[in-house]
């Protein structure tokens, strides 16, 4: 009889190992798709408090309309993550288009919704450079799991935070994106970005025992920025948060060109 031979899961295509668990791509597309959901159901609940029975029988009709898009690329794209590696370049690439275009049918193709969308992939690509990567090895290896398990916890409850902060400056640029800046504003559209970076500089502490001189220089650089951004608009208060977040990211591009791939040396 002939032998059979093993499929080969090489390339693109998910290994056993992979097929197991959720990994960051996934869950970054999953946290758009919330966001643009979140668009949606804002909008119709504005039209569902009209004087006109007419607007509001309409905003039902708008739900249906633009949530099944939403739903059918969200679909399609945890099919292709699913079944494909998120290590592929070509995979990446597909997720990202797609989540630009979940926000492009969750909301009108403006200035802030692509400083949205470059917030959403800068903090992706900072988050899953190195440490982000080999994070589960670094568990593994740990000499106290618990430990490091409850610092990792920590670390992505701030960058929870941040990325929520994020959302929530995107929204008040978007509704005031002229004039003054309210403190309160400020305080979220930097403030956000700030605790994204401080929640990733924990991470980077736990997987390679060591302070990330990145993050925190893009911390100080948000604070330093505040005080003259209260006088610019909110617009522009967005855009120097992305500012800051595409220098780290070339910032980590740069410092690893040319080297190969870190491994996880965990503070526990």
């Amino acid at each position: 009889m002939g032998r059979t031979e093993p499929v080969k899961t090489g390339g693109i295509l998910r290994g056993e190992e992979d097929a197991r668990q959720a990994n960051f791509l996934e869950l970054f597309f999953d946290l758009v798709l919330v966001f643009a959901l979140n668009g949606v159901v804002t909008r119709v609940v504005q039209d569902l408090f009209s004087e006109s029975v007419w607007t509001r029988w309409l905003s039902l009709l708008y739900t249906v309309v633009l949530a099944l898009p939403l739903l059918w690329l969200w679909t399609t794209t945890a099919h292709i993550t699913s079944r494909f590696s998120h290590r592929s370049r070509r995979i990446q690439l597909i997720v990202l288009l797609s989540t630009f275009g979940l926000l492009i049918m969750a909301a009108s193709p403006t200035a802030i919704l692509v400083i949205t969308f470059l917030s959403t992939v800068l903090m992706w690509r900072i988050y899953f450079y190195r440490a982000g990567q080999v994070l589960a090895e670094a568990i593994a290896l740990s000499a106290n799991r618990e430990a490091a398990g409850r610092t990792v916890g920590t670390a992505h409850v701030l960058m929870v935070l941040g990325s929520l902060g994020v959302a929530a400056g995107s929204k008040i640029a978007l509704a005031h994106p002229g004039g003054h800046t309210r403190p309160a504003w400020l305080a979220v559209i930097l403030g956000g970005p700030a605790v994204f970076l401080l929640g990733r500089a924990k991470l980077e502490r736990i997987v390679f025992n060591r302070v990330s001189r990145r993050r925190m220089v893009g911390i100080g650089t948000l604070f330093l920025l505040a005080p003259p951004l209260v006088l610019a608009p909110p617009l522009l208060a967005a855009t120097t948060a992305v500012a800051v977040l595409l220098g780290i990211a070339v910032a980590d591009a740069r410092h690893a060109a040319g080297r190969p791939p870190e491994a996880p040396s965990p503070a526990v």
